[in-house]
């Protein structure tokens, strides 16, 4: 086990450590990217649209993307509804598509 130690360790410490290495597809509507933030959150691109999915983690994060046309929140849980990283990102005339609340 203490060899494995060291291994465990790096993994645990690498884990949360995202790239925001995009993919993108050619569409028939033009090139779609999409890049990953954190955990289930990403963004998506499309010409002139940007959508950003459950931004959580800290608005620094969304920084590079263009002001959102659209923000969709999957669920009320706060690694999908962030109110401290969505009050720190530029969302004046943006929709915003989210749960109902129950």
């Amino acid at each position: 086990m203490n060899k494995l130690l060291p291994i465990l360790c790096f993994f645990m410490c690498t884990a949360n450590i995202q790239s925001q290495q995009s993919d993108s597809y050619t569409t028939s509507l033009g090139n779609l990217i999409i890049t990953p933030v954190l955990h289930g959150s990403l963004a998506l691109e499309l010409n002139d649209l940007t959508i950003l999915v459950d931004p959580y983690g800290g608005s620094e994060k969304y920084q590079s993307f263009k002001k959102p046309e659209v923000i969709l929140i999957t669920d009320i849980h706060g690694d999908h509804l962030n109110q401290k990283t969505l009050d720190g990102i530029e969302s004046t005339e943006t929709e915003f598509i989210v749960p109902q609340h129950g």
